[in-house]
């Protein structure tokens, strides 16, 4: 089992962080937190930071206190916590408190600058989930913590390859977007610099790097030294690259609910289409299969094994793997297309709203 490190400010998620520690300890797992060191936030920082280095888990909790700064520090020691898990490139599992949950005045900062920061750039730049109850986020940590733990067992956890950029970028631009949409700011035009603009840019850099992915698969598959059987590489490679984007899966449900949004939703619902799969994608799959949040790999790795597990000649195999690939690829280029029409639509809407 693992040695996971649970970091959290000491008192406003005291029960948050006991129903994490027993769940993670049902499950077998070696937890290291803060009563371990003291009872209260000025736990010893030099500590603290080598049990994060020595840990092969780090799961962070956030609510609305910062947490206590060290002496000579300019930064709380959770924040630390977090920075030094980033540094030792450690799987991280981030829980932030969900904006609606009921939260008492006297557990929040009287000044919310640094956290609400601190909250933003994780809903950016990482993955992370929310929760509203206790029971909510201890079902969350052991659902997450048994994923990840199966991911690490294939060989995959600590790989930090193209797969994990998709998922980084993905993950920030729906992050992004549940964040403002459940804010809504006032200025549209604020939403269009905020939001727009950047989530085009992401997703312009997902479906270059996807179709990158795809040329390296086709690659594989003209590989003549290479029998096309059950064993072939691409097929590993494509099993490997889907596992960095099952942690998609709770985002691409939670963005469900802004399909309906009179502004949003229809660039929400491209979004989603897009990792969903087209109608060709969801035909390759198994029928009545969950909807995938990769679609796309999900045909090709169900497409290919039916084809390799084939007794056709070698040459007529890789003719209809070759082109499997390039149909994906090109419904890929459609959904592509859509997304950009629905962006420039919800620019239209956007500038009609605040001219309105």
């Amino acid at each position: 089992m693992a040695k996971i490190y649970l970091s959290s400010t000491y008192k406003d998620l005291a029960e948050a962080r006991a129903a994490v520690y027993r769940v993670l300890r049902k499950m077998g797992h070696d937890v290291v937190a803060m009563e371990d060191y003291v009872s209260s936030d000025q736990r010893p920082l030099d500590q603290c930071l080598a049990d994060v280095a020595a840990s092969d888990l780090y799961i962070g909790l956030f609510a609305w206190s910062y947490g206590y700064i060290p002496p000579q520090q300019e930064r709380s020691i959770t924040e630390l916590e977090f920075r030094q898990a980033e540094r030792c490139r450690k799987p991280c599992l981030l829980f932030l408190l969900h904006e609606d949950a009921p939260w008492s005045r006297k557990l929040m900062d009287r000044d919310l600058e640094r956290i609400e920061s601190l909250r933003t750039e994780l809903c950016r730049d990482r993955v992370v989930s929310f929760f509203r109850t206790t029971d909510e986020l201890a079902a969350a940590v052991s659902v997450a913590v048994a994923r990840q733990q199966s991911e690490g067992t294939q060989g995959t956890s600590s790989a930090r390859g193209e797969a994990d950029a998709l998922v980084e970028l993905v993950g920030r631009m729906v992050g992004e977007c549940i964040r403002l949409v459940e804010q809504r700011q006032h200025s549209d035009q604020r939403l269009y610099e905020d939001f727009v603009g950047p989530a085009l840019d992401d997703f312009e850099k997902v479906h270059q790097n996807y179709l990158e992915c795809f040329q390296r698969y086709r690659g594989l598959v003209e590989d003549a030294n290479v029998p096309l059987d059950g064993d072939h590489p691409v097929l590993k490679k494509i099993g490997e690259d889907m596992l960095f984007w099952a942690q998609l899966r709770l985002k691409l449900d939670a963005l469900q609910d802004f399909r309906k949004d009179p502004l949003f939703g229809s660039f929400i619902t491209r979004i989603v289409e897009y990792t969903r799969g087209s109608e060709f994608m969801r035909k390759v799959l198994l029928d009545g299969a969950r909807p995938l949040p990769n679609a796309a790999r999900g045909c090709a790795l169900v497409g290919l094994g039916a084809i390799f597990a084939g007794e056709q000649p070698t040459a007529a195999k890789r003719t209809e793997a070759l082109n499997l690939l390039d149909r994906v690829v090109g419904d890929l280029q459609v959904a592509y297309g859509q997304v950009l029409r629905e962006h420039m639509a919800l620019k239209k809407r956007l500038l009609d709203h605040r001219e309105g």
